[in-house]
């Protein structure tokens, strides 16, 4: 299991719900950060991010000088714990359809896991690693998006035919269209443990 406090991004700014989204793109320029804790009566009720803005301020024409964090805020939080994996955390961005998770340690946040965080755990992990694995873990964005990441294990598999010993029973497997926890099984039997952990993450499904 990989230490997911080394691609933490710090996380020690809030902000007052009743604050407008314009003093809270201030804020995160300030700080250099992409997301802001919301706080409502000194207590953290929710989490403000960059993405907030584009879909919903840019991309539906408000004014941010007018709107209210609390307008815009995904709550309530959603952290889990830093002794989780990083895989964890990328199906707990795409069942949540995020892209900031918070993470405790004793129950208080210590920072946050970015898309940018996927992307330097990825390229560490795996950037040795042969295609076509290496080419799904490459595509990082894929892996948090539900229609674009079922594309990716398609892909994996197709190319795996291609790329793993025509007589091996993963690729038999495949060929006949088994169920995907079939092919994670034989293909951890095989000795392709790198392939099963990729595909282990589509055996998820929201």
């Amino acid at each position: 299991m990989s230490d997911i406090k080394n691609y933490l991004a710090e996380l020690f700014s809030d902000i007052d719900s009743n604050s407008t989204v314009a003093e809270a793109a201030i804020m995160m320029k300030h700080h250099e950060t992409t997301a802001l804790l919301v706080t409502e009566k000194k207590e953290y009720v929710g989490i403000v991010t960059d993405v907030d803005f584009t879909r919903k301020i840019i991309a539906e024409g408000v004014n941010p000088t007018l709107t209210l964090v609390s307008q815009v805020m995904t709550r309530p939080i959603i952290s889990l714990d830093h002794h989780q994996s990083m895989e964890e955390i990328i199906l707990c961005m795409r069942k949540n359809k995020i892209r900031h998770v918070l993470i405790k340690e004793e129950g208080e946040y210590i920072g946050l896991i970015t898309v940018k965080g996927i992307a330097n755990y990825c390229w560490g992990r795996f950037r040795f690693l042969e295609d076509p694995i290496k080419k799904f873990w490459d595509n990082y964005e894929y892996l948090i998006d539900e229609n674009s990441f079922r594309q990716a294990i398609d892909g994996l598999l197709k190319e795996s035919i291609q790329t793993l010993p025509p007589l091996s029973q993963t690729v038999t497997l495949i060929k006949e269209n088994a169920p995907l926890l079939e092919i994670v099984e034989q293909a951890d039997n095989e000795g392709y443990k790198e392939l099963a952990r990729a595909l282990r993450l589509g055996l998820f499904s929201f």
